[in-house]
C-alpha cells in the first residue's frame, strides 16, 4: 500500500530517522501538527473544488439558455430542409414514409417480448422495388412555357 507514493518500508525508515532527529518527546507534537496541516489542506481543497463547481454552473447555465434558441433554429432549419426535399421528390418521400410505417411499430402499441433466441419479424421488402428506387431519374424542372402544349400540332404544308 503506497501513501503519497511512499512504500511501507520507506515510511518505516522515515519514521526511524524522525525519531532519531526529533526524539521521542517531540514526535507526538510533530505528528499532531502534521495531521492538522493535512486536515486544513483537505478543507481548503474541498472549498476550492466547491467554488470551482459553482463557477462552472454559473457559466454553463447562461450558455445553455443562449444556445437553446440556436438549437431550436437548427431543428427548424432541418425540418424545412426535409420538407423541401419532400417537395422535390414526393414519390421518394411517400415511399420512405410508408417503409418507415411498415418497419417501425407504432409508439403507443406495446411490442410483444420475443424470446431471446427469436429475431423480430420484419415485413418482406420487394427487391425489385428497392432496385427501382435507386435508379429513379431526377424530375426535370420545367418552366411554364416549356410545359405548355404547342398550339399547332399539324405539320407545315408543302407548296
Amino acid at each position: 500500500m503506497d501513501i503519497l507514493g511512499i512504500g511501507p518500508l520507506e515510511l518505516v525508515v522515515i519514521l526511524i530517522v524522525a525519531l532519531l532527529v526529533f526524539g521521542p518527546n517531540r514526535l507526538p507534537e510533530i505528528g499532531a501538527k502534521l495531521g492538522r496541516g493535512l486536515r486544513d489542506m483537505r478543507r481548503a481543497t474541498r472549498a476550492l473544488s466547491e467554488e470551482l463547481n459553482e463557477t462552472r454552473r454559473a457559466v454553463e447555465e447562461p450558455a445553455r439558455e443562449i444556445a437553446k434558441p440556436f438549437k431550436d433554429i437548427a431543428q427548424s432549419a432541418k425540418q424545412v430542409a426535409e420538407a423541401a426535399e419532400t417537395l422535390r421528390h414526393p414519390g421518394l418521400a411517400l415511399r420512405e414514409n410508408i417503409r418507415r410505417t411498415l418497419l417501425e411499430p407504432p409508439a403507443n402499441t406495446p411490442v410483444p417480448d420475443a424470446a431471446p433466441d427469436e429475431k423480430p419479424v420484419t415485413p418482406p421488402i420487394d427487391a425489385a422495388e428497392l432496385a427501382s428506387d435507386a435508379h429513379d431519374p431526377e424530375p426535370a424542372d420545367l418552366s411554364p412555357a416549356e410545359s405548355a402544349a404547342p398550339e399547332d400540332l399539324t405539320p407545315p404544308a408543302e407548296h
